[in-house]
């Protein structure tokens, strides 16, 4: 909730919409339906209530906290209703818990009892709360103003705290009551600790590893229990962000209101995914207070950048509002690695009801950074000096993004939503390499040539659901039907030269500043794939039980194309059905316990010795766990005990003239774990992340049966992170805050083979700020901080399939921030 003195705030009740969409089919019913909304809403059960009707309408409510503020966006949840409250009367108000089967006077009356305060109906839909008679407080409201205060799935969370997620289930769903480990890694947590790609949000969570492949900017190299999300994990605003051959489209955390990671399977779903689960990035969205905002950053190789996010409303009900984000970044980071940044995201939302509302998303991008960061490889030994060159070296990339969310509620019952996104991405490439024709090692001479590569993507998604909210005795239902539709269609090029003399690198005396011409493209395939998805869900409430189950029917094509021959290579059609149940139990002291399974299916692009595409990757996941949400204070506590298996991944097997490389869908990986995860705000300016996982993994099926019984490369055993904020309230340190963390990774190994091994390693992060307001008044909103990632500057070394890595090193950062 925004606290705003003096001023109304409303508590937004169903009304909160989080839109997906679906196929062009399924948007024009929806079309239609929306056309045929106020016929609809005129005979909705409610639709035409007076307010003695309302005060006596029942609903099953299960309001556990104490803090009146949470409590009012609960009530609002559960009953349909908008309660509206001045913050300064609501402010450290305790109030009491509500369960049960109650209409929704009696739900008011228990809740408030006590607390001095009174509530009455403006509308048949709008409650407002006054002190009760005697209060010193005179409060005018204004009920037309429509407000989405509190916490919701798309919104920002107050701390490091969040209480709902939308990934898990497709809708504003609290936390507590997922019964699937899903983690959150909110704006102010992302600030505190620096973040400044994607990877450096999720490393603090349970279940997740990075640097799979050392220091690598061109991608988000993520896994999460022990299975790559890097591709078909990767989600924004719930549309995935596609990959076809080479390309994928990096997201600016400064343009991020929180990061969720979901594990497990989710293809039940999202359609296609990885048995891993996936990262799904929400977009930061135009907020309903005025909020103004730069930064400048200055790190390690003369990084520098200069960011803006201005936000608020267009109208004094703001019914249109706004928001634009913008960055500009130039400089090197790591190892000589460019990382140059243009980011521009506009977006408007449109609420002409509380019924309705419509959210225009834009993103327009254009990254540089190098093609080839590996480090140079000789023997078995590495050496801290790049393969290729960085004045050769680049890969550039234009991403662009457009799209929209819709949502319109008919009456109580029923909500349709929309998700509508196109992208595309133009890349441009060249890198050195030892690899190209006459290159290698001559003596202590590396002998490299050129590579080029180019690629063109775009990609159209749609997302369509209708939710229904309904009671069939004493159960609650929220059921959802959606379609969804997604297409990708890319053109990828390469061309490379033999090794050139000019190009070779010494090690007796190993020095940058090659030059040269970029390669002809002489190659080019295509990839078309074409997704269409059908999904059902209910969620059920009984009392403190929550039942949850979906069922998903897929069917996916898939195309390959010799663009220089101008031939087809592969043509594959694979329809799948995956589903996932969850059942848990709310108790009234915060504990919940849980279970579920799930089915995950992933296509590949492997081709068998015929050529034909392989069969698509299967999951199963069995998961039992245990959340904790505390009534006094805020914290969210869980440990996932779970069952991930993996069958039918591609193996190598073999080479033949007409296909080339082929592969066996042979490879099947189990892997049990155990994963402990707190983020709490433990009072007195002291906020906590914590998380340790561990993961016995075992290779049960191999095209090399030698390698059965093995563990599977690049999967710790252990690992575990502690990140603590202390932010002074008052005295001497008044203004000032110190945050600190701790990663650790436990000693992984190098092959399926498990010959060789990857020491554990331990990094130390940190950061302080200091609030200027504390030397002078006039400075309310600028700080200035001062982070540091890698402190003690442990460059990991990582051996992955026989080849080596160095990890990201020190990296220290200084910013300036305004915000007003």
């Amino acid at each position: 909730m925004t606290d705003i003195p003096n001023r109304s705030t409303t508590l937004a009740g169903r009304h909160r919409r989080h839109p997906r969409t679906a196929s062009s089919i399924a948007i024009l019913l929806a079309g239609g339906l929306i056309a045929a909304a106020p016929a609809m809403a005129a005979t909705a059960p409610g639709g035409t209530q007076t307010r003695t009707a309302s005060t006596e309408r029942t609903a099953v409510f299960d309001i556990r906290t104490r803090d009146l503020r949470r409590a009012l966006n609960a009530f609002g949840q559960q009953s349909g209703l908008q309660v509206t409250v001045a913050t300064d009367i609501a402010e450290g108000v305790r109030s009491r818990t509500v369960t049960g089967r109650l209409t929704v006077g009696e739900a008011l009356d228990r809740l408030l009892r006590g607390t001095g305060l009174a509530w009455r109906f403006t509308d048949e839909r709008t409650v407002v709360l006054t002190r009760a008679a005697g209060g010193s407080t005179s409060l005018q409201l204004d009920p037309v103003r429509v407000e989405a205060a509190g916490e919701t799935a798309d919104g920002a969370a107050d701390g490091y705290v969040a209480y709902s997620s939308a990934a898990a289930t497709k809708a504003d769903v609290p936390l507590i009551e997922t019964p699937r480990s899903v983690s959150v890694i909110t704006r102010d947590e992302m600030a505190d600790r620096g973040a400044q790609d994607v990877v450096d949000a999720v490393r603090y969570s349970a279940g997740v590893t990075t640097g799979a492949y050392g220091l690598d900017p061109r991608f988000d190299q993520i896994r999460v229990r022990g299975f790559s999300v890097t591709t078909v994990g990767d989600y924004r605003d719930g549309l995935r962000q596609p990959y076809a051959q080479y390309g994928t489209f990096r997201t600016e955390p400064y343009n991020l209101e929180r990061v969720e990671v979901f594990k497990g399977p989710t293809s039940s779903l999202y359609g296609a995914s990885s048995a891993g689960g996936l990262v799904n990035r929400v977009s930061k969205r135009p907020t309903t207070e005025p909020h103004r905002e730069i930064r400048a950053r200055y790190s390690s190789a003369s990084r520098r950048e200069l960011a803006a996010d201005v936000s608020g409303p267009l109208d004094e009900a703001a019914r249109r509002r706004y928001r634009v984000v913008a960055l500009a970044r130039e400089g090197d980071g790591n190892f000589h690695i460019a990382d140059d940044r243009l980011m521009l995201a506009p977006s408007f939302t449109w609420q002409p009801t509380a019924d309705t509302s419509l959210t225009l998303i834009g993103l327009l991008q254009k990254d540089e950074t190098d093609s080839n960061v590996a480090s140079l490889n000789r023997n078995g030994q590495i050496y801290d000096i790049r393969a290729s060159d960085p004045d050769y070296d680049y890969q550039k990339v234009t991403q662009y993004q457009f799209g929209y969310q819709l949502a319109h509620r008919f009456n109580r019952v029923f909500e349709v939503g929309q998700n509508v996104r196109y992208s595309g991405l133009d890349l441009d490439a060249r890198y050195l390499t030892g690899s190209a024709a006459g290159g290698g090692w001559d003596g202590d001479t590396y002998q490299r040539g050129a590579t080029a590569l180019e690629e063109d993507m775009d990609a159209f998604q749609v997302d369509n659901h209708l939710k229904a909210r309904f009671d069939t005795g004493a159960l609650q239902h929220h059921s959802m039907l959606g379609v969804d539709y997604h297409h990708f269609d890319s053109t990828f090029g390469q061309g490379s030269s033999a090794a050139d003399p000019r190009y070779d690198l010494s090690l007796e005396d190993p020095h940058y500043g090659a030059s040269g011409p970029t390669p002809d493209i002489t190659s080019e395939t295509g990839m078309e794939v074409r997704q269409l998805g059908v999904y059902l869900r209910d969620r059920v409430h009984i009392g403190g039980w929550r039942l949850s189950a979906g069922v998903r029917r897929d069917r996916l094509d898939q195309t390959s194309t010799d663009e220089t021959a101008g031939t087809t290579t592969a043509d594959r059609e694979t329809s799948r059905t995956t589903g996932d149940a969850g059942l848990l139990y709310r108790f009234d002291n915060g504990l919940v316990p849980y279970a579920a399974v799930a089915t995950s299916f992933e296509p590949v692009t492997y081709r068998d010795s015929d050529g034909d595409i392989l069969e698509p990757i299967e999951g199963r996941l069995y998961e039992a766990g245990l959340k904790f949400q505390p009534n006094d204070f805020n914290a969210l506590f869980s440990v996932a005990a779970y069952r991930l298996v993996e069958e039918n991944s591609a193996q190598y097997v073999g080479y033949n003239a007409s296909v080339g490389s082929y592969y066996e869908a042979v490879g099947e990986v189990e892997t049990n774990g155990v994963e402990l995860e707190a983020r709490a705000d433990l009072g007195g300016g002291v906020d906590l992340t914590a998380a340790y996982t561990y993961t016995d993994a075992e290779i049960t099926d191999d095209a090399d049966e030698g390698d059965i019984g093995n563990t599977p490369s690049l999967t710790p055993d252990h690992s575990a992170s502690l990140w603590l904020g202390y932010e002074a309230p008052a005295g001497a340190l008044r203004g000032l805050s110190f945050h600190g963390g701790l990663r650790y990774i436990g000693r992984t190994y190098t092959g399926s083979s498990n010959t060789d091994t990857n020491d554990a390693h331990t990094e130390v992060d940190a950061s302080v700020r200091y609030d200027l307001a504390a030397v002078d008044p006039t400075l309310r909103g600028a700080s200035v901080s001062f982070k540091a990632t890698n402190l003690t500057d442990e460059r990991r070394e990582v051996c992955n399939a026989g080849y080596c890595y160095l990890g990201e090193g020190r990296t220290l950062l200084g910013e300036f921030r305004y915000r007003w």
